[in-house]
């Protein structure tokens, strides 16, 4: 049996015996993967986008055209496919995997799935672009490095409308650390394009792209823009069939590099952020797993620090005490896991605390005096992106915290920055364009952080009514005697009606 064939094998045990797959691995040992033949650097890659766009097809059809989905997988799906009445679906079913996915044809859950090219071992996660999913699309673009965003070419009016994900899914990637983008401009096979317009088309759509991630205040000003046929599998890898209409994308700031064509180019132009492997430990968590056999296992990328087997951990907010059981990548089992790589975590019994507490979204740290903290309140720089009746002190949305999400009352205006770039102390109210300074107090206990600590625990989107209302990052946390002492406000009764007497309070000072 080669080594092909063996892989091959391993991988048809794990899918029809997963509750076996521990004691599989000891009896046969898989293949080293390519990452750690050749030490490759690993990118986490989240694919967004409005409902319906082809972003589930677009990752099947690369893993296939990648050869990590192989002709047996993909057949299987085509069956699939066609007893649940979705005959062109069997590349999208390689991540929406859940029954009810594949009944209503969108995806619902966010999918890791891993693949290789030549310069990267790509973690994948695949999110939902349906409006009632968005908080599932926020654990996706939480571990993520790059984003690569999917717009149909027929339709992307629709995506960019009132009702489209588009635009949200675009902020909330930049607020959360995808600071690259790579914008996928899909279906230029549709019959509602003529052959000889398709250029046209891509441009006019590239360009309306352009200035809608501008607009939407994400940090990467010039993103890769290509045109792609998910469903053709047209200009996805670099020796596939590629628009000979589409002369290439070029870097404005590297005009000697090659021209990009394809999504696996477009991938493998990006370079890795720096990871801060001397900070402390931070891991959230993204997912919890019931394994038989195994019990509960965390999944999450580490996003500074290491973590190793043995290493004893506290989890907060939930005051989870334990140590780590057992550590692995995409199966393979691991003695330690470096920043920046997406895990799977196994822990021993809790010494104090329990696990029926945990939830996603909460923080794995070293159990030492670099532990995370828990703070009551924090002073945030915000930008206000879609609220066009503004708000006052004892507004109360729903911010996202990475994973987390929890409803929180902006309990003090500190200070804005008007749209005509009047500097404002103390302001009544803030509205749509504005920024400035604010504290937020979380109704319910989070782990978060200054944003030039900890990054991912520094980022926040706030929303209401599924839109996001302000992005932001935490300045400093404060704790219940700074809140206090500074603002004259009592964390624990904090409401809504509270936060505003005391901002009145504290402005008659």
């Amino acid at each position: 049996m080669n080594m092909e064939m063996n892989e091959s094998v391993l991988n048809e045990i794990y899918e029809l015996q997963n509750k076996r797959w521990r004691s599989i691995k000891k009896k046969f040992k898989p293949p080293l993967t390519m990452a750690e033949n050749n030490e490759k650097k690993q990118l986490n890659v989240c694919v967004i986008g409005h409902v319906d766009s082809g972003k589930s097809t677009t990752v099947g059809q690369f893993l296939y055209k990648l050869g990590t989905v192989n002709d047996r997988d993909l057949e299987k799906n085509k069956k699939l496919a066609q007893e649940y009445g979705k005959d062109s679906f069997e590349y999208a079913f390689v991540t929406d995997k859940t029954a009810e996915e594949r009944r209503r044809g969108i995806t619902i859950t966010t999918t890791l799935v891993k693949a290789s090219t030549e310069k990267y071992e790509l973690n994948i996660l695949d999110c939902p672009g349906h409006i009632d999913f968005i908080k599932n699309m926020v654990t996706g673009a939480a571990q993520a490095d790059v984003g690569v965003v999917v717009v149909p070419a027929d339709g992307f009016e629709a995506c960019l409308g009132k009702n489209g994900t588009l635009q949200s899914h675009i902020m909330i990637a930049g607020v959360l650390g995808c600071k690259k983008l790579v914008v996928c401009i899909n279906k230029m096979d549709s019959p509602a394009i003529p052959v000889n317009e398709r250029a046209k088309k891509f441009n006019d759509v590239r360009t309306e792209m352009v200035k809608t991630v501008i607009r939407k205040c994400h940090p990467d000003k010039d993103p890769i823009v290509i045109p792609i046929s998910a469903k053709m599998g047209v200009n996805l890898i670099e020796n596939g069939e590629k628009y000979d209409w589409f002369e290439g994308w070029s870097d404005s700031k590297n005009p000697d590099a090659p021209k990009i064509h394809t999504l696996e180019a477009a991938l493998n132009y990006q370079t890795t952020p720096e990871r801060p492997s001397d900070k402390p430990l931070r891991i959230v968590i993204s997912g919890i797993h019931k394994i038989s056999g195994i019990g509960n296992v965390y999944t999450g990328r580490v996003d500074s620090g290491k973590i190793l087997t043995n290493m004893k951990v506290v989890i907060q907010p939930a005051g989870v005490y334990t140590e780590v059981k057992s550590l692995e990548i995409h199966r393979q089992a691991k003695k330690e896991v470096e920043c920046g790589e997406n895990c799977g975590i196994a822990f021993k019994n809790a010494s104090k605390g329990d696990f029926d507490h945990v939830k996603t979204g909460h923080v794995i740290s070293k159990d030492d005096e670099t532990a995370a903290k828990l703070y009551p309140a924090a002073e945030a720089n915000i930008v206000v992106t879609d609220r066009p009746t503004g708000f006052t002190a004892g507004y109360s949305p729903f911010i996202c915290f990475g994973v987390l999400g929890v409803s929180t009352v902006v309990a003090f205006l500190k200070k804005k920055m008007n749209k005509q770039r009047i500097a404002e102390e103390n302001p009544e109210r803030m509205e749509t364009g504005e920024s400035g300074t604010v504290v937020i107090i979380p109704q319910k206990a989070a782990v978060f952080d200054s944003v030039t600590e900890f990054p991912s625990l520094g980022r926040f989107a706030a929303m209401d009514s599924k839109q996001v209302v302000f992005i932001g990052s935490i300045v400093r946390p404060l704790t219940a005697e700074m809140l206090q002492s500074e603002y004259g406000i009592t964390a624990d009764s904090v409401g809504a009606k509270d936060a505003t007497a005391a901002a009145a309070g504290k402005k008659k000072k």
